[in-house]
């Protein structure tokens, strides 16, 4: 019986001692298999959660195919310079639209004629410190005007038409600025601070375009002045008029479409002409989509880019804005093509303001956002310096406005 006992404890024993082996191994396989967490290998392929850096990055990279996959030509593109605009900390003396402007050396700028709210055209000719604000007038107009084509041909700076009461030919020219008030050392105008006009000096008449013209605008490429667009009151302009010396014109290319009001620059020796509001009468044209060829009605704003090449005496629609736009300001900032703000409205109803600045492709003709005006703005005056483009007064809905604001490229680091 003893015996027996003994030979029944020893199998259980071994049983137990068994069971307890089987036991322990699968635990062992088992916890290898799946729980990655004691494999490196395996937390970073099978478990992301664990890892935040992984983590992280895959969901960047699901964002960014996201974004491009669902990009349109004027959502905003990773490749794309962004922008930043601030308010400066100064205003103009008084609100002041619609005029003309140069830069200057020594982070100034040349204002000149514009529309205060009063609704009365200016005849005065300022330079603007950016620096400070200071607004210090050096001469004055032959006559007052607004919305005349600016440019700089040499040591002067030009009027191309405008409006009075009406649309005028009239062209004039002042001399730049050739002092520094700060007396700032590498002036290529000069560096006399007692050389600047008095605010005596007069402008002068140098010519009489071929008929008049108002709401046109002007840029200069390598030593000739060109004038784009506008209406003499009636009817749109299409004619592209290249002077050298603001008193002869010749017609060097034929916009496909007249319009008024429109943002204007210029690079790699082409001229680019964005928007602009078409004349009263309307015109015939593709204006806001590849087809069909459709008639905008008077007043229309048109969303599409005209594209002047000076050298062979041509012009061509060339691409298309995201929306309609008059009154907004482009320019050439680090290379990208940029345009900024301007009235979206339609025909008969109250001007409204935009904030957007977009990038323009000349390649591709595609648009990018890039970033926002920290007003809405339109009819402002520009000028670029260095690595900044400023937009001095304008409207906003419609009302002249004295704020002044610069837009910079963002740093990429």
């Amino acid at each position: 019986m003893r015996r027996r006992r003994r030979t029944v404890l020893v199998v259980v024993v071994a049983v137990v001692g068994l069971v307890a082996w089987l036991v322990a191994s699968s635990g062992a396989t088992a916890n290898h298999t799946s729980n990655p967490a004691g494999s490196p290998t395996a937390n970073h392929t099978s478990n992301p959660a664990a890892s935040p850096r992984a983590g992280a990055a895959t969901g960047a990279a699901t964002g960014q195919e996201q974004a491009s996959s669902g990009a349109g030509p004027t959502d905003r593109n990773p490749s794309s310079p962004s922008v930043v605009a601030s308010l400066a900390p100064w205003h103009l003396p008084s609100a002041l639209c619609r005029a003309g402007a140069a830069a200057l050396p020594g982070g100034r700028a040349l204002l000149l004629g514009g529309l205060f709210a009063s609704g009365a055209s200016s005849s005065d000719v300022g330079v603007l410190d950016l620096e400070t604000g200071a607004l210090t007038s050096v001469a004055t107009l032959a006559s007052p005007t607004h919305d005349a084509g600016s440019a700089v041909l040499g040591r002067r700076a030009f009027l191309f038409g405008g409006g009075q009461a009406y649309p005028v030919a009239t062209v004039e020219a002042v001399n730049l600025p050739t002092g520094s008030p700060t007396g700032s050392p590498g002036s290529t105008l000069g560096s006399s601070p007692t050389s600047t006009p008095g605010a005596g000096a007069a402008g002068v008449v140098t010519g009489q375009l071929p008929q008049p013209r108002a709401d046109d605008e002007a840029v200069s490429v390598t030593g000739t002045a060109y004038v784009v667009g506008g209406y003499d009151g009636s009817t749109g302009d299409t004619a592209v008029l290249a002077t050298q010396d603001g008193s002869s014109f010749t017609t060097v290319a034929t916009l496909p479409v007249d319009v008024r009001y429109a943002a204007v620059t210029a690079a790699g020796g082409t001229i680019y002409v964005f928007g602009g509001e078409t004349a009263p009468g309307g015109t015939t044209l593709e204006y806001t989509t590849p087809s069909p060829t459709t008639s905008p009605p008077p007043g229309q704003q048109v969303a599409l880019v005209q594209e002047i090449d000076p050298a062979t005496h041509t012009a061509r629609v060339a691409g298309y804005l995201p929306r309609g736009v008059q009154g907004a300001a482009a320019f050439d900032l680090g290379g990208t093509l940029l345009l900024a703000g301007g009235d979206s409205n339609a025909p008969g109803t109250p001007p409204s303001s935009g904030s957007t600045i977009w990038s323009f492709d000349p390649s591709t003709g595609a648009f990018h956002l890039v970033g926002h005006l920290a007003v809405p703005v339109a009819y402002a005056a520009v000028v670029v310096e260095g690595s900044t483009a400023w937009l001095i007064g304008g409207e906003h809905d419609g009302v002249p406005v004295s704020t002044v604001q610069k837009v910079v490229l963002r740093s990429s680091s």
